[in-house]
């Protein structure tokens, strides 16, 4: 299914991942403080990561002097001069459409008040004991557990089943009332959203029938299917983050997929989801990526209008993963995931969610009522476009297998934790903090241990959600 990547993985399919600091780590965090609150380190490189630091200009000198080291006619120093102006226009759009895109997001009144209070489905755990490294930028590792579940083998071993219409916005809650992952439905009242789930669905179709003839991953530790993965990628001996690396017929493909409206239209309703059911959260990664791609000028955002830097299509035909944790994504995050295909989600396609006890039924972006199908009568095709956030990398999860006859896709997108550490390091490794400066890095040594309990700040109480939503207002 879908299930979030994650960042040390090959491109590989089904999956997909400080902020506020209260007085302590398990009160609730108030909204009101300032977003890069996880303490005091995560202003490391404060002076270098803003726009006048990154953008670094000569000294201007008198025009004769330039052109006595130069030794350029004329005419040839004023087409260099004319190029050198070009290309700081085009740094200073790249940096506006950032701050204007994902960042400069608004919560609309009308939508804030159309969903004050979600159904709440309560989960028998406690966020701060799920499984995050030391440090709490990625989750620990944990073996993929290999093989499927049925719908009734997950009920009897004491699964609450949550039957999702994929309409109304439901959240799962820990033990304390925090929103652990949230079930985000669908635009109300949208004419055009049946069009724009077609569109996209049909979009991925063309994607896996153009790249038919290029190597794409099949089989990896999530299952068998073909998956592409797309973004900014940190990790594996990396000396700084970069796009991850696709051949040039399906990065074609791949652009011209990223480029459909109505793959945008549906990226910008999961990113609006996303800050109004984790606003502390979706604060944390838009400021965070910001600076990230203002620092380095050779990445940029995959969608402008989304919080998440990379993401993964998963073109099936049949997706459904096997029961993982997607350990490299940052554990205090969310990943974002939408089903599409044509299948009956009431027969397979289920998300199970194995560390909250969970098992939800996923409708798809475009399913078939597989009743119709076996009275012969013309399939019922209905349209949902639905998307589940979960937090990828402590939560163990995977799929019930839908139908043999049966298509599935899924369309995740999620932020590798080491990202964020590169960020809130300095854009720097720890090695060479510890170089650089050593106080600073040992600061850091003793505050691991608490960063968990920090981290998990940036997921709202459900009590709090109205308020945590000022953040994007």
């Amino acid at each position: 299914m879908l299930d979030p990547p994650s960042a040390l993985d090959p491109p590989s399919a089904l999956d997909p991942p400080s902020a506020l600091d209260p007085p302590s780590a398990l009160d609730p965090p108030s909204a009101l403080d300032p977003p890069s609150a996880l303490g005091p380190l995560l202003h490391l490189g404060a002076a270098s990561d803003s726009p006048s630091a990154i953008t670094s200009s000569t000294p201007s000198e008198p025009v004769h002097d330039k052109g006595r080291a130069s030794g350029l006619p004329p005419g040839r120093k004023a087409h260099a001069k004319c190029g050198k102006k070009m290309r700081r226009k085009r740094q200073r759009e790249k940096e506006n459409a950032t701050i204007q895109g994902a960042a400069a997001y608004k919560i609309r009144s009308f939508i804030a008040s159309n969903h004050p209070r979600p159904t709440a489905a309560a989960a028998p755990v406690k966020l701060q004991g799920l499984p995050a490294a030391k440090g709490a930028w990625v989750g620990r590792r944990q073996p993929t557990r290999q093989g499927t579940y049925s719908l009734e083998e997950l009920v009897s071993l004491g699964y609450d089943t949550i039957l999702w219409n994929g309409l109304d916005p439901v959240v799962i809650t820990d033990n304390e009332g925090r929103v652990a992952a949230a079930l985000a439905g669908q635009p109300k009242d949208d004419r055009t959203w049946d069009s724009a789930v077609q569109g996209m669905y049909a979009a991925a179709d063309q994607l896996a029938h153009d790249t038919r003839m290029y190597e794409r991953t099949w089989d990896h530790r999530r299952g068998s299917y073909a998956t592409i993965a797309m973004g900014v990628s940190y990790g594996g001996g990396q000396k700084e983050p970069i796009p991850l690396s696709l051949s040039p017929g399906v990065r074609k493909a791949m652009q011209s997929f990223t480029s459909d409206p109505h793959v945008n239209r549906i990226v910008k309703f999961i990113h609006s989801c996303f800050a109004l059911y984790a606003p502390r959260m979706c604060r944390y990664y838009c400021d965070t990526m910001d600076k990230l791609y203002r620092r380095h000028t050779n990445i940029s955002p995959v969608f402008p209008s989304s919080a998440f830097p990379a993401f993964n299509i998963n073109l099936g035909p049949r997706v459904y993963t096997n029961m993982h944790v997607d350990s490299a994504n940052f554990p205090a995050g969310w990943c974002a995931v939408l089903a599409l295909g044509k299948f009956d989600h009431t027969q397979g396609g289920h998300l199970i969610l194995a560390t909250l006890k969970k098992v939800i039924q996923f409708p798809s972006g475009t399913f078939v009522r597989s009743f119709a199908l076996l009275q012969r009568r013309r399939p019922k095709i209905i349209i949902k476009g639905s998307t589940i956030f979960i937090p990828s990398a402590v939560v163990e999860h995977g799929n019930v297998p839908v139908q043999e006859h049966e298509t599935r896709m899924s369309f995740t997108q999620y932020a590798a934790g080491s990202l964020f550490r590169w960020v809130h390091y300095g854009f720097m490794t720890e090695q060479e903090l510890a170089q650089s400066q050593p106080e600073t890095h040992q600061d850091i040594v003793e505050d691991k241990s608490k960063r968990w309990l920090q981290s998990i700040n940036l997921f709202s109480f459900l009590s709090d959600l109205a308020t945590d939503r000022q953040l994007f207002q």
